[in-house]
C-alpha cells in the first residue's frame, strides 16, 4: 500500500472517530413528556426508601421518568409540592391553572432526595390529568 493511501485511511479513521465522539457528546435532549414512566408514586414509600437507604433509592429512581399522584400542598414560582414530600419543578408554572388542595398527576424526571428540605425532587415536569 502506498504511503498516500495510508495517510488517507488514517485521516478517514480520525474523521469517523471525531464524528462518533461528536454524536455521543452532543446527543439530543430527552423529552420527558414523551418518555414512558418507569415508576408511579401514590404514597410516601419513596420518602421512606430515601431515608432508609439513599444509595439504593438513587439507583432505583434518580434520572428516571416517573409519575407522582397526590394533593398540592404548596405552590411557588417554579413548581409545586405534592403531599408535602415531592417537589415538582416546571418550565412555566404560570401556564397551568392549579390551586392548593387540587389532586394532581405529574410526570417528570426524578433528580433525587433533598436532605435539607426532606423532599424528593422532580424537574422537567408536566401535568398529565
Amino acid at each position: 500500500m502506498k504511503f498516500s493511501k495510508k495517510i488517507g485511511l488514517v485521516f478517514l479513521f480520525i474523521a469517523i472517530l471525531f464524528f462518533v465522539a461528536y454524536k455521543i457528546i452532543y446527543k439530543s435532549h430527552r423529552n420527558i413528556e414523551q418518555e414512558k414512566a418507569s415508576f408511579t408514586i401514590v404514597n410516601s414509600n419513596i420518602l421512606q426508601e430515601f431515608n432508609t437507604d439513599a444509595k439504593t433509592a438513587n439507583a432505583k429512581y434518580a434520572d428516571k421518568t416517573g409519575i407522582v399522584y397526590g394533593k398540592i400542598t404548596e405552590i411557588d414560582k417554579q413548581g409545586i409540592t405534592i403531599n408535602d414530600y415531592v417537589y415538582a419543578q416546571f418550565e412555566n408554572i404560570n401556564s397551568f391553572s392549579i390551586k392548593l388542595g387540587d389532586t394532581i398527576q405529574v410526570k417528570g424526571r426524578c433528580i433525587g432526595y433533598d436532605e435539607l428540605l426532606e423532599i424528593v425532587r422532580f424537574d422537567q415536569c408536566s401535568i398529565i390529568n
